[in-house]
């Protein structure tokens, strides 16, 4: 808790200092074929239990896992795909930043200041990495600013994800293929001003975190 009001009361101060700076936020999740099921929101109006469809999962479905960063003006980047059983490490997230991900800030920006968050991860942490954003991002967030374990700050994690999921696997995927087929035109149809309003929220949330003492947002 300590740690999330800390760190939130610096991130205030740097949304404060750099009021006007554009702000991208980025995250990764792994995706399955299987279609989602989400056990709060979902709902059946029948007769009988027994007119529910059942809900089936696959034992190992296939995955894949995907890079996205949005921006406080709804910008979107097309999704980023790692390749398959490829293993995630500093070496391979750096070369994805400085050949995917930067250049797509840097054109949407087009020479305007911005800020880059990342969450806390190992891989995120590492010395190339962070040397690398310090010399093409020098306004990035590094990881003295962000809070651990803190979902409720991500707008990936409290809009993004949810979103492309629901959208993108309603259905169950017969490959990975037609997966990123259907997140990839997911991720294109968003609704700029839907995904810039997640993003400014972000500032809200941290005033939140900060003001109920490190608690989760809800």
């Amino acid at each position: 808790m300590a740690d999330r009001v800390s760190k939130g009361k610096i991130l205030i101060n740097q949304m404060k200092s750099k009021s006007g700076f554009l702000r991208f936020f980025s995250d990764e999740k792994i995706f399955t074929i299987d279609a989602s099921h989400n056990r709060r929101n979902d709902r059946w109006i029948c007769l009988d239990a027994d007119e529910v469809k059942p809900f089936m999962k696959t034992k190992n479905p296939a995955s894949n896992m995907v890079l996205a960063v949005i921006s406080t003006e709804g910008d979107v980047m097309p999704p980023y795909f790692f390749q398959k059983k490829e293993t995630v490490n500093k070496e391979v997230y750096k070369r994805v930043l400085e050949e995917v991900v930067v250049p797509w800030m840097d054109d949407v920006a087009d020479g305007r200041p911005y800020t880059f968050q990342q969450d806390s991860a190992p891989t995120h942490r590492a010395k190339i990495v962070l040397d690398f954003l310090a010399l093409k991002t020098p306004n990035f967030w590094p990881p003295s600013f962000w809070p651990a374990n803190s979902p409720d700050l991500n707008p990936c994690d409290y809009y993004l994800w949810g979103k492309v999921e629901g959208l993108a696997c309603k259905k169950y995927h017969t490959s990975v293929e037609t997966l990123k087929q259907s997140i990839i035109k997911t991720m294109k149809e968003l609704d700029p001003q839907e995904v810039s309003r997640a993003c400014i929220s972000f500032r809200r949330r941290v005033d939140s975190v900060v003001k109920n003492g490190g608690s989760h947002y809800e």
